[in-house]
């Protein structure tokens, strides 16, 4: 659903934030660094656009399915040129001071947003490298659909297509990133500036807990409002009331799962998919697209809605969430306990500053990875999960709260329920023109997760091996949330003994100097 190019963006700039030895390279000219960005960002358009171009005319003359393959993997690459290209104009020169420079100081989000929008329009440009492909895949099944009495809209034209995948891919992400960082320096700013007017505050232990916790509780609060900005975001509207809703709320009560409401996804017919938005169940909705409702028979159509309330039931967006929190802090702040112990050995003061922020923006990077590698990891789990759920409630299994003990008991798990998921997935992977063998990075491939439903026939339904593994995975997280906490707290008071040691050494060192110098020079510089 997201992009992690636009994550890797987002979080080049926290750290080139954060870290005050960076860039490492050379300080290019406005004109020079300006050039060398933006044509790169064109040359890896262009070359991926040419590349396509050659893959969808051997589709056209051959008919070979290889190049459907090939033109998703050219969009990966393609995508992960930009990302090295933006970490070397980033983290190597110095495109977001150059930004900075431009619009006129460190204004709020303002040089953020101008220093990640070239990359970011590239990025959008890219979004229309598989609209050729995915229009051929279409206009082939057409003809199946006609047979089979089933309306359909024309294509989306490409910008269309571009567009729209800006919408569900890109602003997700950027919209909440854009508020919390906005946020989070109005906070910076506004308690750095209490802290030099009153001395009480700035001395006081909850000083700087203080605007950490109201900052914490505000990203609480947009997450918690996230789903009613998707809705807005996304064209979606309320599924009317009638036989089909019945059954879908129905489905929502034999499964112990409240949900505001459940909307219509308006994708023009072109998209095949659910997806279930919000934790709080007064603002959590289930989305189905129009083309889902249209093309997929009633036994399907379940499927995929327990696939979706699967994520409700088995709480995986919490815990999806936990672990991340989990997995960046135990990094960034057991990295930070290696580098200290280096760090208290470097007796300058300055070069001790220096190299704390070149290992706390290293740690933030190492951390932000590991956790990519781990989100993905657990997603795909609980995607297994999710589907096996839906084989559960095919086969007549009932889950009420708050106890998650089946009302009507079922032995096995039944071949016809594996039969009805699987072809689900089977569907939507044809519509979206979607390889079987394609790796998707949160959910896997289609072949794995129809091959991994299908091996769930006959097995006893309340003791699937998929749910054993993600209670241990469950556990795993937990143990991390507990280690993480008590890290957190051992390098808050480190710090805090840190900079009193820094304090006095910096006293000490300007005690140290002559008379004259102590009386007409600065006072002893105290970093913060």
């Amino acid at each position: 659903m997201f992009d992690p190019i636009i994550i890797l963006i987002v979080l080049t700039i926290a750290i080139r934030e954060s870290v005050e030895g960076l860039p490492f390279g050379p300080q290019l000219d406005t004109a020079p660094l300006t050039g060398f960005l933006l044509g790169g960002i064109a040359a890896i358009i262009a070359l991926a656009y040419a590349l396509n171009a050659l893959a969808v005319r051997r589709f056209d003359a051959t008919g070979d399915g290889r190049m459907v393959i090939r033109v998703y993997r050219i969009d990966r690459l393609a995508k992960a040129a930009l990302g090295a290209h933006w970490l070397v104009c980033t983290l190597w020169l110095d495109w977001v001071g150059l930004s900075r420079d431009l619009v006129g100081g460190n204004l709020v989000v303002i040089d953020e947003v101008v220093a990640a929008a070239p990359a970011l329009v590239g990025l959008f440009l890219l979004y229309g490298l598989t609209h050729p492909i995915q229009t051929r895949l279409r206009e082939a099944s057409m003809a199946r659909w006609l047979d089979e009495g089933l309306t359909f809209s024309r294509p989306p034209g490409f910008w269309e297509h571009t567009l729209e995948t800006v919408r569900h891919r890109a602003l997700i992400i950027l919209i909440p990133v854009l508020v919390l960082s906005a946020a989070s320096e109005a906070f910076d700013r506004l308690f750095a500036s209490i802290e030099r007017s009153s001395q009480w505050f700035s001395e006081s232990e909850w000083a700087e807990l203080l605007p950490q916790g109201l900052y914490l509780l505000f990203a609480l609060g947009v997450l918690c409002l996230m789903p009613v900005a998707l809705r807005l975001l996304w064209r979606t509207s309320r599924l009317e009331p009638g036989p089909l809703r019945d059954r879908l709320e129905s489905m929502c009560r034999d499964q112990g799962v409240r949900v505001r409401d459940i909307l219509i996804w308006h994708t023009s017919r072109g998209m095949l998919n659910g997806a279930l938005i919000g934790v709080l169940p007064q603002l959590r909705y289930i989305l189905l697209t129009d083309g889902l409702l249209e093309r997929l028979p009633g036994e399907q159509l379940e499927a995929v809605m327990a696939h979706e309330i699967a994520h409700a039931r088995r709480h995986h967006l919490p815990w999806l969430l936990g672990a991340m929190v989990a997995v960046v802090t135990i990094c960034t702040a057991g990295l930070w306990l290696l580098g200290r112990l280096l760090i208290l050995g470097i007796e300058d003061v300055e070069q001790r500053f220096f190299w704390a922020d070149v290992v706390s923006g290293v740690s933030l990077g190492v951390a932000l990875v590991i956790a990519f590698l781990a989100f993905g990891y657990i997603s795909r789990r609980f995607e297994r999960q999710a589907d096996a759920f839906a084989a559960q409630h095919l086969s007549g299994v009932r889950f009420t709260k708050p106890i998650a003990r089946p009302v009507d008991r079922c032995p096995v798990i039944s071949g016809p329920a594996t039969e009805a998921m699987s072809e689900a997935l089977a569907t939507v992977a044809s519509v979206a023109g979607m390889p079987p063998d394609r790796f998707s990075y949160r959910h896997g491939s289609i072949a794995s997760r129809r091959q991994a439903v299908r091996a769930l026939a006959c097995l006893p339904a309340l003791r699937l091996p998929i749910d054993r593994v993600v209670a241990r995975l469950k556990l795993a997280i937990a143990v991390l949330l507990l280690v993480a906490t008590g890290l957190t707290v051992l390098q808050i008071e480190l710090e805090k003994r840190d900079r009193e040691a820094a304090k006095r050494q910096a006293i000490q060192e300007w005690m140290s100097r002559p008379m004259l110098d102590r009386i007409f020079g600065a006072g002893p510089e105290m970093r913060p």
